[in-house]
């Protein structure tokens, strides 16, 4: 899932983030992001079960700012609460 994000405000320098997260089979996910002239990340995420997802990802900063921060790390947890009577018709990866 290739995904392009630009932000453009009077006054302000641009910001363009470029991303790509693949998923392998159902259970697997990998990604990696760049923000021009700011900063690098990497994703990975599993699914333990239908219902439950987690994932870790990494921002690490490529500005003069490195010298005073080592990054960002994030966990995400996502439990799902669909019954198996209401199943999704159409799932979507994102």
């Amino acid at each position: 899932m290739p995904a392009f994000l630009g932000k453009f405000v009077s006054g302000a320098p641009i910001i363009a983030d470029l991303s790509a997260n693949f998923m392998f089979g159902d259970v697997l996910r990998l990604g990696a992001a760049y923000r021009w002239d700011d900063a690098v990340s990497g994703l990975i995420g599993l699914q333990i079960s239908p219902q439950l997802l987690i994932s870790y990802s990494y921002d690490f900063t490529t500005t003069e700012l490195r010298d005073f921060n080592n990054g960002s790390h994030d966990i995400l947890l996502r439990f799902e609460l669909i019954s198996k009577e209401k199943q999704l018709k159409s799932p979507r990866f994102f």
